[in-house]
């Protein structure tokens, strides 16, 4: 494959087509990649099948490039085209990867950081409302206090209040007594 074909095909030509048909399968690679990642294919299938579709994209290449020059490859030439393939989807591969897990990899240090935040925030929120509900149970106690003491002094004004209508009324039944004695006795003493 050096210098030029039987067909006066150039190495430069033939390795424009090879670049060419390199960017073309790559693109259908990623496309594969998106495919396999969404459905949940483990890294190892993945790199697995994009070697063989890496395989698959050289030896595609090989072809055309026999019908282009019109010459077959050797098994060396086509080694190393698969080889070269390989080693370029792989180092595209990797850095697709890199940028892929550097985009996941900030994305889960910005969740921790929410997360991160909301707890802070949680914990604040809980603790203001730790504070308000001390504050609360000390107005209920205090209010409940007050109350108990409005009751007891309410107790105490209403049991001098009923010894004092006792005391009144026995003041009046002793002078209704004493009153009606003393009509009784003027009474007899008119009558006499």
């Amino acid at each position: 494959m050096g210098g030029k074909g039987s067909k006066g095909v150039s190495d430069a030509y033939v390795r424009d087509t090879v670049n060419n048909k390199l960017e073309e399968q790559m693109k259908r690679h990623k496309i594969d990649l998106e495919n396999l990642r969404t459905s949940m294919v483990s890294p190892e299938e993945a790199d697995a099948k994009a070697q063989m579709a890496a395989r698959e994209a050289a030896l595609a290449t090989k072809d055309e490039l026999e019908a282009m020059i019109g010459e077959r490859l050797t098994g060396d030439e086509v080694s190393r085209l698969i080889k070269e393939t390989n080693d370029i989807s792989q180092m595209r591969l990797q850095a697709d990867m890199a940028e892929k897990f550097n985009v996941v990899h900030k994305e889960i240090h910005d969740v921790q950081a929410q997360v991160r935040q909301h707890g802070d925030e949680m914990k604040i929120m809980w603790k203001q409302r730790e504070e308000d509900t001390k504050v609360l149970h000390q107005a209920i106690q205090s209010n409940t206090q007050a109350l108990f003491k409005i009751m007891e002094r309410q107790d105490k004004a209403v049991t001098e209040s009923n010894k004092k209508f006792e005391q009144m009324m026995l003041t009046q039944t002793e002078d209704r007594k004493d009153t009606n004695e003393k009509i009784m006795l003027l009474m007899e003493q008119q009558s006499k």
